[in-house]
Order: C-alpha cells, then structure tokens, then sequence
C-alpha cells in the first residue's frame, strides 16, 4: 500500500507520455511521500532510496531491477537520511536489496514486496 503523497511520478523503458526513463531520475525528483510507478520492464541500475516514498512495480513476474554487476539492486539508506522513516517497496523483483538504519531512529519501515 503506497504512502499519501502529493504526487505520483511515472517511469518506464523509454521515458516516454511524460515518465523517467530511470527509477533513480524519478526518486530524485520525486518530493517526500510520492509514488513512484514503475511500468514493466527490466532496468539496470542502482536504485538508491534516501527519502519516504512508496516505488511500486507492474508486479513482481513483469518488472525487474537488474543489479548485475552494482552494489545493490535496491538500497534504502538510512544511516545518510536520518529522518527516513517509512518506505515501501511493491510489485518489483531484485535479486539484491538491502537497508540500513539509523540506530538513532527507533525503526525504519520497510514493505519490501516481490
């Protein structure tokens, strides 16, 4: 279930009808509590989160995030972001997801659903 925000961003494979044509374009330019939808597909990147979102995928079977060869597939940085308390990550595979807290925070809110 996404977070209320104010704004829903769009990406897919060709940055087109008004998308990013990568998840971390679209979460930089995405404000705090945002959606970010994610058309099927496979993208290769980094996907770094610093900020409360929600980054929900066409679903698990149909859109991937490919971290071959990079340090994560999804990154949820809390130690950087120290005011990060809620993300949700949906309906998006990667083979490589990892989170870290701030150990000032009391917890760090992750539904991380593939």
């Amino acid at each position: 279930m996404p977070i209320g925000g104010s704004g829903d961003l769009c990406v897919n494979p060709g940055g087109t009808a008004g998308c990013f044509s990568s998840i971390n374009a679209a979460i930089a330019a995405a404000s705090p509590n945002d959606t970010v939808k994610v058309a099927v597909g496979t993208y290769k990147e980094d996907v770094v989160i610093g900020k409360a979102l929600s980054l929900i995928g066409a679903g698990s079977g149909t859109t991937a995030i490919d971290a071959a060869g990079l340090a994560n597939g999804v990154y949820i940085d809390g130690i950087d972001n120290p005011g990060l308390a809620i993300v949700v990550v949906g309906g998006v595979s990667s083979a490589k997801c990892q989170i870290r807290r701030n150990p000032g925070r009391r917890r760090l809110q992750n539904h991380h659903r593939g």
